[in-house]
């Protein structure tokens, strides 16, 4: 038998989360793990959202040891729990494969709510916490926080925020003692002020080729012969 370190092969392992097994079941833990491995390295964007694509002989090569069946049963199910969207963005019609993206909010909720229920039935008492929720692999939040960001934001933008701090903290090997305060002081700025410098710069350039047309307009009107102050546009 070859040991390589903690691993008993030198093969790629596949991560079982507890929680989330606990929460959607084994089987889709597994797959749903996987896809968020590959949509963290996807450069893929469709519909303001990452999304990878695979086709089922391809997601078989990374769980030989499941059917083509099985592996149809457990995407099946993820879609149909609303953990994951299947979309279709392929050149050619005759192309079926899959695209898929991972609905964070729902994953955050249910898992939320399979810990609250089952605290609920193990303890007479609500149980206070002060251990953290890791929303991302270098990003750890109250669930509170969470949640009032999410007020604060909306599920959407809180997701970019989370995606922002975790590449840039992975990226600097930056730590922080509150990614929540990290957020309020300076990421919540470049996640909101991105989409108001993009709508501001759209604006500007309607306004530019308004002008433009209104003066290609106002001189054609002169050329005729007409009056420039009966001009309108």
């Amino acid at each position: 038998m070859l040991i390589i370190g903690n691993r008993l092969l030198d093969e790629y392992p596949l991560l079982v989360l507890p929680t989330l097994a606990k929460t959607v079941g084994l089987n889709e833990a597994i797959v749903l793990q996987q896809i968020h491995y590959w949509l963290e390295k996807s450069s893929h964007v469709k519909e303001g959202k990452k999304w990878i694509y695979n086709s089922y002989p391809e997601w078989q090569k990374q769980f030989p040891f499941w059917t083509k069946r099985t592996l149809i049963r457990i995407i099946k199910s993820l879609e149909e729990k609303g953990l994951i969207t299947i979309g279709h963005f392929n050149k050619y019609k005759a192309d079926k494969t899959n695209w898929y993206t991972i609905n964070y909010e729902k994953v955050f909720s249910m898992v939320t709510n399979c810990h609250h229920d089952s605290a609920n039935l193990s303890l007479p008492i609500p149980k206070i916490t002060t251990d953290k929720n890791k929303y991302a692999s270098s990003v750890y939040l109250f669930e509170s926080q969470f949640n009032e960001l999410v007020k604060k934001y909306g599920s959407e933008n809180v997701v970019k925020m989370i995606e922002l701090l975790n590449n840039y903290k992975e990226a600097h090997g930056k730590k922080y003692h509150s990614d929540f305060h990290a957020i309020l002081q300076w990421v919540a700025d470049e996640v909101i002020g991105n989409k108001k410098k993009y709508n501001t710069q759209s604006e500007k350039a309607v306004k530019e080729k308004d002008s433009q047309q209104r003066e290609i307009a106002f001189n054609r009107w002169i050329e005729e012969g007409n009056d420039p102050s009966e001009f309108t546009y």
